[in-house]
């Protein structure tokens, strides 16, 4: 398969999962973590959209670093729909475009959960988002426009 194929499909497969995934009963929730440590408590939608557009944002005096999941991910397909409000491909060109006009950078790309965790353990003003109900000890829920991801309008939920 080429790679330009191959991305179509993964992309067609990251569409098709979510739209099954709506038609099921429970939905997904996206928590927002960071490091136990941190000041940070609440986000806002805007701020998280600035965060993950690149720009350099602090909050109580805390410089914020984004981290992602892997394009074309189920997780990652809806959080850059409900926050960016854009496609996977409108993502990529995004990013294009901020290279070629000297931009800010993209948000760092992990894998695997498991190494976001650590690495937002570690990581002062580190943020990410997992599946709700994830925890370790050195993490907390930021809650998104002061909801957590337990009440029912909380906005990362697909």
């Amino acid at each position: 398969m080429q790679p330009h194929s191959r991305r179509a499909w993964l992309a067609a497969a990251g569409t098709l999962w979510l739209s099954e995934r709506r038609a099921s009963a429970d939905p997904v929730r996206l928590q927002l973590i960071t490091a136990k440590a941190n000041a940070i408590r609440d986000l806002s939608l805007a701020d998280l959209r600035q965060i993950y557009r690149g720009r350099r944002i602090s909050i109580a005096g805390v410089k914020l670093v984004p981290f992602n999941h892997p394009p074309n991910t189920p997780d990652r397909v809806a959080f850059d729909r409900i926050v960016l409000g854009m496609s996977p491909e409108e993502v990529g060109r995004y990013w294009i475009d901020q290279k070629i006009r000297g931009g800010d950078s993209p948000p760092r790309i992990i894998d695997s959960v498991a190494l976001l965790v650590r690495v937002v353990a570690a990581l002062p003003g580190a943020i990410a988002y997992v599946r709700e109900g994830f925890s370790a000890p050195d993490l907390k829920v930021v809650t998104l426009e002061g909801r957590p991801p337990s009440d029912p309008r909380y906005p990362l939920t697909y």
